[in-house]
């Protein structure tokens, strides 16, 4: 068993999104959202692509293959996905769709939305689902997230395979020159048109350069944290609050992460429920406020959605994912790197 605290993280962001949803599936407005143009669940979303950003550049500096990165993407992101899209289509849809049966089948709705199965197109209806519940209609809204993730693993890996990644200062320079396009020139809080690669990419990117330089980092993140944490007061304290949490966020997120904090390292002891609650919550959230006719309270409903998400999540882990994973290429002896080689800048790579 992993002894940190990155399962732990990884729970509490899917829980975040699934606290957020909750508001915004029941038709009311979420009580104190992080920031004005920021959920709780945007925040939760934006912990996912700061740790997915550290462990998988971890994985290709690891093993710099892309046919085998590749694969242990595609391992990871594709088999509980296709199950979740199946049993949508094949077991929830007919279950609960306000049409007949043979209006379903027949519907090009129906067919359009295995396109996930695609990965980079999301089809979120299916023909008389859900369509009179307060959000009408949509089936998964979770599932936007994950052709921006792996656009992420596309350029990182193109991005080692050129060896840009072994070039410390020019990752610093990426990842300041994204947030000021992000942040400052698109103003995400000021247009309603906004680019989810840019700024989900900022956090993938912040969560690569953390591993890229945690040399550097990890043996003082105290202080380095607290160095981050008055830039980011600076930040919210001048009006810009979304770039005080791209500066507090990742450097907290990956130290507490890489800690091993008593009780909350434990929390993986029994598999690694969290693409499943992400994968699975939408649809059993939506199946909820259906089934109770939306006469359930937020809290009562989210709790209910939260125990059901939890079962189908474990399911997933022990049957679907966890076995898929056993089939990732291991890396060959001649292949690994020797724990020098994995500093960038150290002797053994190019200099910093």
């Amino acid at each position: 068993m992993r002894r940190n605290n990155f399962d732990f993280l990884r729970i509490t962001a899917a829980l975040l999104v699934m606290y957020t949803h909750q508001f915004v599936l029941q038709g009311t407005v979420e009580p104190v959202p992080a920031l004005p143009y920021l959920t709780w669940g945007g925040i939760g979303v934006a912990m996912f692509f700061v740790l997915s950003g550290f462990l998988v550049t971890k994985s290709w500096c690891e093993d710099p293959a892309p046919h085998r990165y590749l694969a242990r993407r595609f391992l990871r992101i594709w088999p509980a996905l296709a199950v979740g899209t199946l049993a949508t289509v094949f077991v929830l849809g007919p279950l609960v769709t306000r049409l007949p049966l043979d209006a379903y089948w027949a519907s090009p709705e129906t067919w359009a939305y295995l396109s996930a199965l695609r990965i980079f197109t999301i089809h979120f209806n299916l023909p008389g689902v859900f369509v009179d519940n307060p959000y009408a209609g949509g089936v998964n809204g979770s599932l936007w997230t994950i052709p921006v993730e792996v656009r992420c693993y596309l350029v990182l890996m193109l991005l080692g395979w050129m060896g840009a990644l072994r070039i410390r200062w020019l990752s610093v320079a990426a990842l300041f020159t994204l947030a000021f396009v992000a942040f400052v020139l698109e103003a995400p809080g000021e247009y309603a048109s906004r680019n989810w690669n840019h700024e989900l990419g900022v956090f993938f990117a912040a969560g690569s350069v953390l591993y890229l330089w945690r040399d550097v980092w990890m043996n003082r993140a105290k202080a380095v944290f607290g160095i981050a944490l008055v830039l980011a007061g600076v930040a919210w304290a001048t009006g810009w609050p979304y770039v005080a949490i791209f500066l507090a966020l990742p450097l907290g997120l990956i130290a507490f992460g890489n800690a091993a904090t008593p009780v909350v390292r434990r929390v993986g002891r029994f598999g690694d429920p969290s693409y499943g609650l992400y994968i699975f919550a939408f649809p059993i959230q939506q199946l909820v406020v259906m089934a109770t006719s939306n006469q359930l309270g937020v809290f009562a409903s989210l709790a209910l959605a939260v125990a059901l998400t939890f079962f189908a999540a474990y399911l997933s882990w022990h049957l679907v994912e966890k076995v898929c994973l056993g089939f990732k290429p291991r890396t060959p002896l001649s292949a690994r790197r020797a724990p020098d080689d994995l500093l960038m800048g150290s002797p053994a790579g190019s200099s910093a």
